[in-house]
C-alpha cells in the first residue's frame, strides 16, 4: 500500500506580501525572544491562504481531486482580497497561531463552498481566511508582542490561481510541494 499524501488547496502569497511578511516575522521574532515566547515562525516560501485542508489522501485519489478543483476554477472570476492586520487563534490572550488576516469577503466564502461541494467535503461555517506566520508550542498571550503591528497593511492577493499542495514533513518545518496550479480562465 502506497503512503498517504497530506494535501491542501490554497492561494499563494504574492511576492510583495511575502517580502513584507518576512520583515514582519523578523521583528516579531525579536519580540518573542525578548518575551521568551516559544514560536516556530513560518518560512516565507510557505506563506499561503488555505482554502480547504484535504488531509491524508491516497495517491490514487489525486486525479479526481484535480478534476474537481478544475471544475471550480473554470467558473472562477478573478478577484482580489485585502491582506492586513495581525491576530492569533484562538485569541490574542491565549494564542497558538499568529496570523495575518485576509479579507473575509463573500467571494472567498463562495469559492471555499464551491471547492467543498465539488470535492465532497462538509461545508464549513466558520472559515477564516488567514496566512499563518507562527505557531506557539504552548498557548500564551501574544497581545503585547503583536500590538505594534495589528493595523499593518500588506496589500492584496489576486485570486486568479488555486494551488493543490502536498505538505511533506521535513525536520522542524514542512515543505509545501506544488502538485498542480489551476489558472482561472
Amino acid at each position: 500500500m502506497k503512503p498517504l499524501k497530506r494535501l491542501f488547496v490554497a492561494l499563494s502569497a504574492s511576492k510583495g506580501i511575502e517580502v513584507q511578511a518576512t520583515q514582519l516575522i523578523k521583528k516579531l521574532k525579536q519580540g518573542s525572544d525578548q518575551k521568551e515566547i516559544d514560536v516556530r515562525w513560518s518560512r516565507p516560501e510557505n506563506l499561503h491562504v488555505t482554502l480547504l485542508f484535504l488531509g491524508e489522501t491516497q495517491e490514487s485519489e489525486i486525479p479526481k481531486i484535480k478534476n474537481a478543483i478544475q471544475q471550480v476554477v473554470d467558473k472562477l472570476e478573478p478577484f482580489s482580497l485585502k491582506v492586513e492586520n495581525i491576530s492569533a487563534f484562538p485569541d490574542v490572550n491565549s494564542g497558538r497561531v499568529v496570523f495575518i488576516q485576509v479579507q473575509r469577503s463573500q467571494k472567498i466564502l463562495d469559492l471555499v463552498t464551491a471547492l467543498e461541494q465539488s470535492l465532497g467535503y462538509p461545508e464549513s461555517t466558520n472559515y477564516v481566511p488567514h496566512m499563518t506566520i507562527g505557531r506557539l508550542r504552548n498557548p500564551k498571550s501574544v497581545k503585547d508582542m503583536i500590538s505594534p503591528f495589528v493595523r499593518k497593511k500588506f496589500g492584496k492577493i489576486s485570486v486568479d490561481e488555486i494551488i493543490l499542495y502536498e505538505s511533506i514533513q521535513a525536520g522542524p518545518y514542512p515543505v509545501y510541494k506544488v502538485i498542480e496550479r489551476f489558472q482561472a480562465p
